[in-house]
């Protein structure tokens, strides 16, 4: 299952593991490990925080 990802993709999925869960809430990961409906508050927090690290689509580059 390794070789699927190259080293940098591995590094890269790693550094948003840690990031889900420091930076978005724990509450809002919770609901949504379990599967329950979340709250457009919950989205709308979520948006925000990618947004400001610069994860949201609007911000990848085209290619």
């Amino acid at each position: 299952m390794d070789n699927l990802l190259s080293p940098e993709e591995r590094e890269f999925a790693q550094h948003m593991r840690e990031f889900y869960r420091t930076e978005i809430p724990e509450d809002i990961r919770r609901r949504n490990a379990i599967g329950e409906e979340l709250t457009k508050d919950d989205i709308v927090t979520t948006m925000r925080i990618l947004n400001k690290h610069g994860y949201a689509v609007p911000n990848w580059p085209v290619e």
